[in-house]
């Protein structure tokens, strides 16, 4: 019982010592989290810059190369229908030859 009446009549400032120490504790590592989170935001805007500017580069070449595509399109005549287009009749029956083929004979190729 004696050692319960000597904690609980104990000063309030032998109390107060440990949790000071433990708030200051505590306060440099809210501080050193704030700023190491800062340092985070600050590489990932970096890196996010860079990426932005990549991305801007890319889309600026890819319209170029539309541009180019666009003007060597222009340069052929589009037919408008179906009926424009001339197809050759060779095309239509691939399996029919065009000029007439004559067949070979056996006593044609070996003469005794």
């Amino acid at each position: 019982m004696s050692s319960s009446l000597a904690k609980a009549g104990s000063s309030g400032s032998d109390v107060d010592a440990p949790n000071a120490s433990i708030d200051e504790k505590r306060r440099k590592r809210m501080i050193s989290n704030r700023e190491s989170a800062r340092r985070s935001r600050m590489k990932r805007q970096k890196h996010l810059g860079g990426l932005n500017k990549i991305l801007r580069d890319e889309k600026k070449k890819l319209a170029e190369n539309l541009k180019n595509l666009q003007q060597i399109l222009s340069g052929y005549e589009v037919p408008e229908s179906d009926q424009d287009i001339e197809v050759s009749d060779r095309f239509l029956n691939p399996w029919q030859v065009s000029s007439p083929v004559k067949p070979i004979t056996a006593s044609r190729m070996f003469k005794f």
